[in-house]
């Protein structure tokens, strides 16, 4: 139903836009400025997360 998959998708925005707002804080603490730190932290990130999912 049209509901349930609003819902759905509010949720889903919502925690993306959480992570993205932690990242940005993670990388301001970490005085990370440069983009390809900021892009290698990322993937270190979502390394650690895969291996999290996976186990």
């Amino acid at each position: 139903c049209v509901e349930h998959a609003y819902s759905d998708l509010c949720q889903y925005t919502n925690i993306v836009s959480d992570k993205f707002n932690y990242f940005v804080s993670y990388l301001r603490q970490n005085c990370i400025m440069n983009k390809c730190d900021a892009v290698n932290t990322l993937r270190k990130i979502y390394n650690k997360l895969q291996v999290l999912h996976t186990n």
